[in-house]
């Protein structure tokens, strides 16, 4: 269950963000406790003063003093009886933890805690769950692509057009970045394989991509936002800040304004940010401007690469046995 380096980084992330969340979770009860009884207030400066002294007297290497020690004592008994006369629990005031073995460290004793390893189970069991979604670039067959003219781009022919796609593909993946592109085409044209062999080729290099679907995407987008803290936290930072942002088949989910203002935020704040944007869609360009907005379209436009590929569907000509064959003119054997 050995973690990668980028896998390691991951998670001691998620400890720092768990104790970061009950550090904010304890100032507002502590601010909501002080607010109903200010009494709290002084008996907080008095156990702060008695801890001060206790860690100065044990620094001398001087037994700590009983009126100190009682003092202590006296005021944490009064800060729990305020605080039950006055509906609260007498951990109120404790800061918590996700695990209180490890105090959400991760470590007891300079040893993984057992919350650590069963996490560090889950990104192993995850990871190995990317690597059955990612292919190589190097399985993206140019022979399914027909020396034939191209019906949406004139001039061009249809194998021409999946080869520009294979370039900037193995450039972005070379880069970790760089470029965000928008692959679009009919069903069954190669994009989503084009995006997993993206995908597939960061994963190796380690570059920390992140690939969903778009309705994935806007569903776990809309489940997050509900929660407390969302524009800063854990998910909507992924998407915002990872290396690579892979979403593919824009256009099947159901489209509403909650998705349109966060497939703009999505792309706008990623673009600022300088970061690498790869979508796929079975869209034409004038139905992406028609169902997303102009202010989308425009933004896509300004800075992403358009990648069109087109040939007969090859999911269908795979299943009916054919193979490619580009070279004869016919992208494929005859069906």
């Amino acid at each position: 269950m050995a973690l990668t380096n980028p896998e390691y980084d991951r998670l001691m992330r998620a400890y720092d963000e768990k104790r970061m969340r009950h550090e904010a979770a304890l100032a507002e009860r502590v601010r909501e406790a002080y607010s109903a009884v200010p009494e709290l207030s002084e008996i907080d400066r008095e156990l702060g003063e008695a801890a001060v002294a206790e860690t100065l007297a044990r620094l001398d290497g001087k037994p700590v003093e009983h009126p100190v020690a009682e003092a202590a004592k006296h005021a944490e008994e009064r800060r729990s009886a305020l605080l039950k006369s006055h509906g609260f629990s007498e951990d109120y005031l404790s800061l918590r933890f996700d695990c209180p073995i490890c105090r959400d460290t991760g470590y007891v004793g300079g040893k993984r805690c057992s919350c650590f390893i069963e996490a560090a189970r889950a990104i192993t069991a995850e990871g190995a769950s990317q690597a059955a979604d990612a292919v190589s670039l190097d399985d993206f067959s140019l022979d399914w692509y027909a020396d034939m003219p191209s019906a949406q781009l004139p001039g061009c022919t249809q194998h021409a057009l999946a080869e520009k796609a294979l370039k900037e593909a193995r450039a972005l993946v070379e880069k970790g970045g760089g470029k965000s592109l928008l692959v679009f085409g009919g069903t069954g044209v190669g994009k989503t394989f084009l995006l997993r062999g993206i995908y597939g080729g960061l994963l190796e290099k380690g570059d920390g991509p992140v690939m969903f679907t778009a309705q994935e995407l806007f569903a776990e987008f809309a489940r997050a936002s509900f929660e407390r803290g969302f524009e800063s936290g854990p998910f909507r930072r992924k998407i915002i800040n990872c290396s690579v942002l892979i979403i593919d088949d824009l256009g099947t989910e159901f489209v509403n304004q909650f998705v349109g203002t966060s497939l703009f935020q999505i792309v706008s704040e990623r673009i600022t940010g300088g970061k690498s944007t790869v979508i796929s869609t079975n869209l034409g360009l004038e139905e992406l401007k028609t169902r997303y907005s102009e202010r989308i379209f425009s933004r896509l436009t300004e800075s992403y690469t358009f990648l069109a590929l087109e040939t007969e569907d090859i999911r269908f000509r795979k299943k009916l046995g054919s193979e490619p064959d580009a070279a004869s003119g016919q992208a494929g054997t005859q069906l």
